[in-house]
């Protein structure tokens, strides 16, 4: 029999409006029927039992189930094993504990194949039992992909025979968190030292998450960080590192050096490995952030870029990826990597790009003919904080709570033709902030929850009222079968200012923009600031406007209005370089060219937590008439926190 996770619903009878992802299809009857004894319950595999629908996808084929519930008991038709393990979670989730089920009957299949979740055990390693229980709660779910981030600069979590100093060395680090092992100086120890920290998966353990994950219809997919986010490898390997002739020594950076012979050499055997440890199609191998600095002084990179007529370091990660793209490719996998990939029309079409920096270079990649999984931050990072910032543990930033991450509508955007080429998507725990395996799950649940039903359950049929009800109840049930999860009872949600709409008198006026915004942070554009609509707790949600530049707006009342107060809101976030400014002016005109100075407003600089938001309102009285008021602002003092974010020019 096949193994079922069972999780009660507390309801007096469990029907498919209770199940987590909720069905494609259900209609709930009068009745319920409880189960003496195990041929009450028939399952029967009917290959081809999907031809009950038309136009379904293969995958869609191979995991769609019809459960029939009545007086008679419970009937199963699946088209494969998989299918019915699919069709034995529901009826796990729909009457756990001998609950009675609801008379019903179900017609299910996923609307994406790729249903995935990230988990990064480089920053903070949480080991193989810990990861065994979470496919547990994954297969509850249907999720279909466990995506393991197992290299970056703070440990390499992974056993490799072909070169041992990447677990005698690079596996451990001085410092028993990222925060720490950061703080330190970024210090690797030797692997059984006094002050060594960290470990990493055995291969061994490796083959029983693989084999523990395929018994539940899970693939595997690891992750090999290249070439940047490889400071962990350089450590070890200095041959893949640039040189610099100046010093004649080997630069310890975050970057592999594209241009060494030993960089490929040193890969090539690591993916043999992974390769076979992995039986996945799919090879990860990461491609974001890359610094390049060290590429621009480095002769073996120069020489390369002359012989191969490059004009732009970029084009040696494009020559990098594409190498190990065909290299891949020539062992009969697919390279997965991360969006910054796209820029490269070069690499082969059938590498698969991961869009996290939002979904148009996805879009773009789709149009180049990638597959595609969608994981933007604004929605599927589940390292954000998922309530006000004050009440969670430390987070790396931004703010994505259950509701935000479940009204993700990964389609939007894709050209009509195109659908084919989404494969689905994935929350990415990113685990800098999250040093424990108990914070980790905290983190991941029950965003977690949204993630799979988001992935599985059609646009149509999605209803946030009922999710989060159902969410309610299975992280009640989560808590008492050991998982650490947020509190959604709790939960204070967004700022108050954000919810409703405000109405003042530049609602809705034109602004003049003397100095303009980062295109990285539009918001609405020029009518952000007079939409009448307050930001929420981060500067991702297209409510703030984002400026790397003094700020020197106009807004044009329409004719001469008797003023009384003027206010705007500055959000502050030191840790992620956003400050606040230590004055705020406003300037009033008849005519729009003249301007005298109706009001200076000063505040001090908030001496808070660096990952800790703050909201800071420059509002001034004012006794007067105009029709054009003008705001400046200045960047503080402090260098280190360039972004000014501004959400809307009040004025009453």
């Amino acid at each position: 029999m096949l193994a079922v996770l069972a999780f009660a619903v507390g309801a007096k009878a469990g029907g498919p409006d209770k199940v987590i992802p909720r069905p494609v299809e259900f209609t709930l009857r009068e009745g319920c029927f409880t189960p003496k004894k195990a041929s009450d319950t028939k399952v029967s595999l009917m290959r081809g039992s999907w031809k009950e629908l038309s136009g379904l996808k293969d995958f869609q084929k191979e995991a769609y189930y019809h459960i029939t519930i009545d007086k008679r008991g419970i009937s199963v038709k699946a088209a494969s094993p998989k299918a019915a393990f699919y069709a034995r979670q529901t009826l796990s989730q729909m009457a756990a504990d001998g609950t009675p089920y609801s008379y019903c009957e179900i017609i299910d299949y996923p609307r994406f194949e790729h249903r995935g979740l990230m988990i990064d055990e480089s920053r903070n390693f949480k080991g193989k039992d810990w990861l065994l229980k979470q496919l547990d709660l994954m297969a509850s779910l249907k999720m279909s992909v466990l995506h393991l981030h197992l290299t970056d600069d703070a440990g390499w979590r992974l056993e490799v025979d072909s070169y041992p100093a990447l677990n005698r060395l690079a596996s451990w680090r001085k410092g028993k968190t990222w925060k720490d092992w950061r703080n330190g100086g970024n210090e690797y120890a030797l692997e059984g030292s006094r002050d060594a920290e960290g470990g990493y998966l055995t291969k061994d353990e490796v083959k029983e998450i693989v084999a523990y994950a395929s018994e539940r219809f899970i693939d595997v997919i690891p992750e090999i960080e290249m070439p940047g986010h490889s400071r962990e490898l350089c450590a070890a390997y200095p041959q893949t590192s640039c040189y610099d002739s100046t010093f004649s020594h080997h630069v310890l950076s975050s970057d592999l050096c594209p241009a060494s012979d030993s960089t490929y050499i040193i890969l090539e055997a690591v993916l043999d490995e992974v390769m076979d440890l992995f039986p996945t199609k799919y090879i990860h191998v990461g491609g974001d952030e890359a610094g390049m600095r060290s590429w621009k002084n480095c002769p073996k990179c120069q020489a390369l870029m002359h012989e191969k007529g490059f004009t732009d370091v970029y084009e040696l990660q494009n020559y990098l990826e594409e190498k190990i793209a065909s290299y891949v490719k020539s062992k009969g996998r697919v390279m997965v990597a991360w969006d910054e990939v796209v820029r490269d029309e070069g690499l082969d079409k059938d590498a698969v790009v991961m869009s996290w920096r939002g979904t148009t270079n996805g879009i773009q990649a789709i149009g180049q003919g990638h597959k595609v999984i969608m994981c933007p931050t604004s929605y599927c990072y589940l390292d954000y904080y998922q309530d006000v910032s004050f009440k969670e543990p430390e987070a790396i930033g931004g703010y994505v709570p259950l509701s935000k991450v479940y009204s993700f509508e990964p389609m939007e955007g894709v050209p009509d033709g195109s659908e084919d080429l989404l494969s689905g998507v994935q929350g990415n725990l990113w685990c800098e902030f999250v040093p424990t395996p108990e914070h980790a799950e905290y983190m991941l649940y029950p965003r977690a929850l949204a993630i799979a039903e988001v992935g599985w359950t059609p646009a149509s049929a999605k209803d946030y009222a009922s999710f989060f009800q159902r969410a309610l109840c299975l992280t009640d049930r989560m808590k008492e079968d050991g998982y650490k999860t947020f509190d959604l009872r709790s939960e204070a949600g967004d700022r108050p200012e954000s919810k409703l709409p405000v109405k003042h008198l530049a609602l809705g006026k034109s602004v003049k923009f003397d100095s303009q915004w980062s295109s990285a942070y539009p918001a609405a554009l020029e009518k952000t600031l007079t939409d009448g609509l307050l930001g929420t707790w981060t500067y991702h949600d297209k409510r703030w406007l984002g400026f790397l530049r003094p700020i020197d707006v106009t807004v044009d009342l329409g004719e001469k209005t008797v003023l009384g107060y003027i206010s705007a809101t500055f959000m502050g976030q030191l840790g992620n370089g956003v400050g606040v400014p230590e004055k705020v002016e406003y300037w009033v005109s008849d005519d729009g060219t003249y301007f005298t100075l109706a009001a200076t407003v000063t505040r001090e600089v908030p001496n808070a937590d660096p990952r800790q938001v703050s909201f800071v309102n420059y509002g001034a009285p004012v006794d007067l008439s105009a029709r054009f008021v003008r705001l400046k602002a200045e960047q503080n003092s402090d260098k280190s926190a360039p972004w000014l974010f501004i959400d809307e020019i009040i004025i009453k």
